[in-house]
């Protein structure tokens, strides 16, 4: 017969694994420049107070940081033992500002809060980011914008968002590029976008930005995308990587295309979330 004997301070680590595998996310909030930022928060229990890699999940255009695929991706670098930082952009979700009023400038600006707000806490410290869609536009920008950022999965990263405004062509609405309205009904009316978002995509410089950031000292920056994306074209992933690693300080840079994916990774967000916490290990 074999005798297992077990410390006190064993059991308790066992105990407080098992409680914190099922913790809810805790949620909390912090000034905007549009009002407040809903934030929600995975916090390991053994880096509660422990300094080191922090992930900061970002989600894509009319989404909110409870979407499918960005819950994925939270649980699965959760398990990985990342504390994840999962937030609502201004004008999304349960965070303040009007929709209408948002550009991806202001997106940059609510998720420079977001990092310098999660880099005072504990367990703060260097950052990797996820972007979906517009969200990993606003992310692949901060890596050339923003110290302390060490990596960033980019996920369909939305660079057509540019050439969409140049063109006048905005999901289903057709506008004068060159005199866009105030206000752009979408999706029959059910969102207003405004004009300013337009004016501000159009002098965008997407990935003029994005190629500055190994000199901000990124490591990598690695974009998954899939091929049957039709809101997307996979080519601008590929833009994506091109930037970062043909730059005067270039970084590492992979691109993933998923065959059969479409924009959203509808179906596939567990296989998505699985690869990019694994790219998001080789950051570290």
């Amino acid at each position: 017969m074999i005798c297992r004997f077990f410390s006190l301070s064993v059991f308790l680590t066992i105990l407080l694994l098992a409680v914190n595998a099922n913790a809810a996310p805790r949620k909390t909030e912090i000034d905007g420049a549009s009002g407040k930022l809903s934030i929600l928060l995975d916090i390991p229990a053994e880096r509660e107070t422990v300094k080191g890699p922090v992930v900061v999940a970002c989600h894509g255009f009319t989404s909110w940081k409870g979407e499918p695929l960005l819950t994925a991706v939270a649980e699965a670098a959760y398990k990985a033992g990342f504390p994840v930082v999962r937030f609502d952009f201004n004008g999304h979700g349960e965070s303040g500002g009007d929709f209408s009023k948002m550009t991806v400038s202001s997106e940059v600006d609510d998720l420079r809060r977001v990092l310098e707000w999660a880099a005072k806490q504990p367990w703060g410290g260097d950052f990797l980011l996820v972007g979906h869609s517009q969200g990993g536009v606003v992310s692949g920008m901060a890596c050339g914008l923003y110290s302390g950022i060490k990596g960033a999965v980019l996920l369909a990263p939305a660079g057509v968002l540019v050439d969409d405004s140049k063109s006048g062509h905005i999901f289903d609405a057709r506008i004068d590029p060159a005199n866009p309205p105030d206000v752009i009904p979408l999706f029959g009316g059910a969102k207003l976008l405004g004009g300013c978002f337009v004016r501000d995509a159009q002098k965008l410089p997407l990935y003029e930005t994005v190629a500055k950031a190994g000199s901000r000292g990124v490591r990598s920056i690695s974009i998954i995308h899939g091929k049957a994306d039709v809101v997307v074209p996979y080519s601008y992933g590929q833009r994506f990587a091109d930037a970062a690693s043909f730059a005067a300080v270039p970084c590492q840079a992979e691109f993933h295309l998923l065959y059969g994916a479409n924009h959203d990774f509808s179906q596939r967000e567990k296989e998505v979330a699985e690869l990019t916490v694994f790219l998001l290990k080789k950051m570290e």
